[in-house]
């Protein structure tokens, strides 16, 4: 008799038992929230730093081809622009670096996709963290 008294006496409630329950599973949220925010954050500097690359290469392919010296002339001899405008305009065009200026903005997509998805783990983090239980 004493002994059952005593097991009664140290169990624990129910609803200790569930509260238990919800702060591991809490806690295992949160550490997967965490895990997914630091991929995220090295994927988000992985992409920031090729965007810096596909920019610099961009910035190499239009030094490269000429287009600067061509789009100058527009200030220098407008007369002489004017009069060969379709011909300036489509050289102008063959001038441009097309593939790099895709690749840039690519990576202008791809870097805004990552930030938003950041922006979400920090907000979903930052959340749950600061819940009372």
């Amino acid at each position: 008799m004493k002994t059952n008294f005593l097991k009664e006496l140290y169990k624990p409630s129910e609803e200790l038992y569930n509260k238990i329950l919800n702060r591991i599973s809490n806690e295992k949220s949160i550490v997967a929230m965490r895990k997914r925010l630091i991929f995220t954050s090295f994927v988000f500097a992985f992409s920031v730093s090729c965007f810096v690359l596909s920019g610099l290469f961009f910035l190499s392919a239009v030094s490269k081809s000429g287009f600067f010296q061509m789009f100058s002339l527009i200030f220098s001899d407008f007369k002489v622009i004017s009069s060969y405008s379709t011909s300036f305009i489509l050289s102008l065009l063959e001038s441009l670096p097309i593939f790099n200026i895709i690749l840039s903005l690519v990576m202008v997509l791809f870097v805004s996709f990552v930030a938003k998805f950041l922006t979400k783990d920090i907000k979903n983090l930052v959340f749950y963290t600061h819940i009372k239980y």
